[in-house]
């Protein structure tokens, strides 16, 4: 985790970025993960805090596109010196530990939002192979329709053999 928190006075001073964030886009108010002590690894090390849209040195840098998942924006998030008070911090150091939990259940949404895109994929590819046409005539190597047709072709008992 590349987003680092560091406690100065009473407040927090966050510096990083954050990518590929659902709803990031147009969010009003962020859950931000942030290393809080690198010393002790990502699951030790990272704390939580809420975060409004408006606090300086909060910037949405971007909405990513996507790919079949129009119906959430995902966002780049940038942190400059940005300063959250002392009681916006959610979880200390076992943030992502706690928050695991709750992260589950988007991992199965995003496998079958894959799936669906990847099965929609599949069934237009193989409308187009089955359709598609050189010129006037079929696409004889992209079917299996002239393969049944020569069959039909063929004395009886030469089709029982194949």
């Amino acid at each position: 985790m590349q987003t680092r928190a560091v406690s100065k006075n009473d407040e927090w001073v966050i510096n990083g970025r954050k990518q590929f964030i659902s709803n990031g886009y147009d969010a009003g108010l962020y859950v931000v993960y942030a290393n809080t002590n690198p010393k002790v690894g990502i699951l030790q090390g990272t704390s939580s805090f809420l975060v409004p849209r408006d606090t300086r040195g909060l910037t949405v840098a971007r909405c990513n596109e996507t790919l079949g998942g129009r119906f959430m924006n995902n966002g780049e998030i940038v942190f400059e010196d940005m300063r959250v008070p002392a009681d916006h911090l959610l979880v200390e150091g076992e943030a992502l530990g706690k928050a695991g939990v709750y992260f589950q259940p988007g991992k199965i949404i995003q496998a079958a939002k894959n799936l669906g895109v990847g099965m929609r994929a599949f069934e237009l590819a193989a409308n187009y192979v089955q359709t598609w046409r050189p010129g006037s005539k079929r696409c004889a190597r992209c079917s299996t329709a002239p393969r049944a047709r020569s069959m039909r072709n063929l004395p009886k008992r030469t089709r029982s053999a194949t």
